[in-house]
């Protein structure tokens, strides 16, 4: 099972082809996030937030092909709490956890860390299980069968000839949508935040940007 998850998402995400075809859509978004900045110069923006909203869409759009989940130019940036549940959980996974010393108290959950990761895993394999019905209503009522062509539409493929249950299709989308939205966005604005701090290395940046 783990080969079979290995071997879809390096062929139909990671592979050089996989990446030159969401190039497009890439670009796109990086363009609507740099649009986002351009209009408020001068301003105070939240970096962070708008990153992420930027990430949410770009990676919705390439497994989904659900475009526009988050408003950048909204007065506030809603990211529909996915990103309250993806911080939750890394939280959890940075927090000292006594069962992770004595094993034997695992099944007590003194300090609550399993009740509340999967309070945050339930709600976004909610958002996830929303996303699948549609697509299978809209394949179910498409008289052509026509088919998305993105990834998902590769894991219920496989779902439906039995190779892989829901629970697995839902688990590699979470995997992918955490790793493709969290990282980046933490790593950015923690970039910006240095180079606010340091003035000289900031002049440095931008004139590399105008070169």
């Amino acid at each position: 099972l783990w080969r079979l998850q290995r071997g879809i998402v390096n062929a139909h995400l990671l592979s050089p082809r996989s990446l030159d075809v969401a190039r497009a859509v890439r670009e796109r978004k990086v363009r609507d996030l740099v649009d986002h900045f351009r209009a408020r110069a001068g301003r105070e923006v939240e970096v962070g937030r708008a990153l992420y909203g930027c990430m949410i869409n770009l990676v919705s759009s390439v497994l989904f092909s659900v475009d526009g989940v988050v408003d950048l130019d909204a007065a506030t940036v809603s990211t529909h709490g996915i990103r309250e549940h993806v911080e939750g959980i890394a939280d959890l996974m940075l927090k000292p956890n006594v069962s992770d010393l004595f094993p034997f108290l695992r099944v007590l959950d003194l300090q609550g860390r399993r009740r509340e990761a999967a309070r945050h895993v339930g709600a976004i394999y909610h958002i996830l299980d929303g996303i699948i019905d549609r697509r299978l209503a809209e394949a179910a009522a498409s008289p052509s069968g026509d088919k998305q062509s993105d990834f998902l539409q590769v894991l219920l493929d496989l779902m439906s000839t039995g190779e892989m249950d829901r629970s697995i299709v839902k688990a590699i989308v979470f995997d992918v949508f955490m790793a493709g939205s969290e990282p980046s966005t933490v790593a950015v604005e923690w970039a910006m935040a240095e180079l606010l701090h340091h003035p000289s290395i900031m002049a440095k940046v931008r004139a590399e940007i105008d070169t």
